[in-house]
């Protein structure tokens, strides 16, 4: 799993530089018109004239077309950058299409120039590589097709939402299947007295936790390791990054200690014996649980969960800045929201959890709770809390998290989106006046999505039960008078306050 996501991360086309692309397949390219160069057959002055003109031809269309690609994804990166969310400017940098483009105009360039010395230092015609001109040129065109393809369909904002949301929902499954992960776990094991603290002694993000590299050497130093850090938070240089402790205590390991052991296998080292010895051990243990955490100095989604919901409560929250005051984007990332919270929700959130085989946990971290993922979208209360339509999207978001709750395993996880759902009424009832039509209107949405969560223990709807038809919430609460009144009867009487009681006075 690690070494599949490493070779995606590296490899040309994913990497953040626009160099190696272009290199790779400018040589490529160079090295076959050299071997193609080497097909010849008599000189023909008319097949001459034609590949010069081919290769001035697909030049003079390569060059703009690798200026207008990097103009465009400059600009996009640009646009998508103070319209959406800066966190997606490492999505479009490391997308491959623009690279691809790029790629294929630098290779063409690459044969081109490779072949024009061959056209006048034989006396025979490499008559092969000048059919593959042809070749080159129809590359060029068709990538240059696929990148406006990409222009107009990629930075939709459904198409960001997408790609955000697919990165939360691959980064979850990509959790669940790593080997050291544990989703029964409820609780991280106590840090005894006297445990060692290990500090981290670099800063940057925390990608992920490979156990796999140093389980069978915390059995041999019979130790028990707890990070304190999750996968996507910050580590910062000198901090506490880690707790290490003897698995056993003194009585069961006839008196030894973890420092005592660790000092004997250094006891014939000289070189550090102007060390104390509090030093020497925490440099041991430095070393030692250093090895398992993965540190990049750029946040990435490849197992951080929090990253895509993240990416698309940024969208939310851009949007219903003053600045922009889109509160139709943020109710559609909302909708987007909801499904990825919901595919999360009724999924275990497994833990960094490593045992040996007497069932002793050897090395551990902790996970990020279902009451963090919801509480990203506080932002979007603060900022949206004034507008009626994105309080009503709020109230539906965490109550249907609450009822597909309600029908999976994980009953225990409600209260956390209803605790969410309150919030949203408190805000509303700060915002709009009280008995307003607003107020009353997100009144009743919250009893019917009470009254909905509470009907999900029962496959039938019970008797006397009955819910109104979610449309009604839609527009603001109108009070029913006892004698109704037809609009005429309205017009008619604004039209005699508007025009005959002016004349009368």
């Amino acid at each position: 799993m690690l070494n599949t996501i490493w070779i995606r991360n590296y490899t040309p086309w994913n990497s953040e530089s626009f160099v190696a692309g272009p290199l790779c397949w400018g040589l490529v390219n160079a090295l076959l018109a050299v071997s193609l160069g080497q097909i010849t057959k008599n000189s023909e002055e008319e097949l001459l004239d034609q590949a010069l003109q081919m290769i001035s031809l697909l030049t003079n269309a390569a060059v703009p077309i690798m200026t207008l690609t990097f103009s465009l994804t400059v600009l996009s990166v640009q646009l998508a950058t103070q319209l959406f969310s800066a966190r997606l400017l490492d999505e479009f940098i490391k997308d491959p299409v623009s690279k691809m483009v790029i790629s294929v105009n630098v290779g063409a360039l690459s044969y081109c120039y490779t072949l024009f010395f061959y056209l006048f230092d034989n006396e025979n015609v490499p008559f092969v590589a000048i059919y593959g001109i042809t070749v080159q040129m129809v590359g060029v065109l068709g990538s240059f097709i696929n990148f406006i393809h990409f222009f107009m369909v990629g930075f939709r904002l459904e198409s960001i939402m997408e790609r955000a949301s697919n990165s939360a929902l691959s980064a979850a499954d990509r959790l669940r299947r790593l080997r050291y992960m544990d989703a029964t776990v409820t609780r991280l094991p106590d840090v005894p007295p006297n445990a060692y603290a290990v500090t981290s002694d670099t800063s940057g993000y925390v990608k992920v936790f490979r156990f796999e590299c140093i389980l069978q050497q915390a059995e041999a130093m019979d130790v028990c390791v707890r990070y304190m850090y999750q996968i996507g938070e910050y580590v910062n240089r000198g901090t506490t990054l880690c707790y290490v402790w003897d698995a056993k205590s003194s009585q069961e390991t006839n008196g030894t200690t973890l420092e005592s052991r660790i000092l004997s296998t250094l006891s014939n080292n000289q070189s550090r014996n102007h060390d104390t010895k509090d030093r020497i051990v925490e440099q041991t243990l430095g070393l030692f649980a250093i090895q398992v955490v993965c540190i990049t100095k750029q946040r990435e989604g490849d197992f951080d969960v929090t990253l895509g919901i993240q990416q698309l409560a940024d969208i939310a929250m851009k949007a219903l800045s003053p600045g922009i005051n889109d509160p139709t984007t943020a109710i559609q990332c909302m909708d987007t929201l909801t499904g990825v919270l919901a595919s999360i929700a009724r999924e275990d959130l497994a833990t960094p959890w490593a045992k040996d085989a007497d069932g002793v946990v050897r090395l551990c971290a902790p996970q990020r709770s279902f009451a963090y993922l919801l509480s990203i979208l506080d932002g979007i209360r603060l900022y949206g809390g004034n507008d009626l339509a994105v309080c009503r999207r709020g109230l539906r978001l965490f109550g249907d998290l609450a009822v597909i709750l309600a029908r999976s395993p994980h009953v225990e996880r409600i209260p956390t989106a209803l605790a969410q759902l309150e919030q949203w009424m408190v805000v509303a009832r700060r915002t709009f006046p009280a008995n307003g039509p607003e107020l009353n209107s997100l009144n009743d949405l919250r009893d019917y999505i009470l009254r909905s969560v509470a009907l999900c223990d029962s496959v039938k709807i019970r008797d006397g039960e009955n819910l109104r038809d979610l449309q009604e919430f839609e527009t603001t609460f109108q009070e029913e008078t006892e004698q109704p009144v037809s609009n005429a009867t309205i017009v008619s009487e604004f039209l005699q306050k508007a025009f005959f009681s002016s004349n009368g006075e």
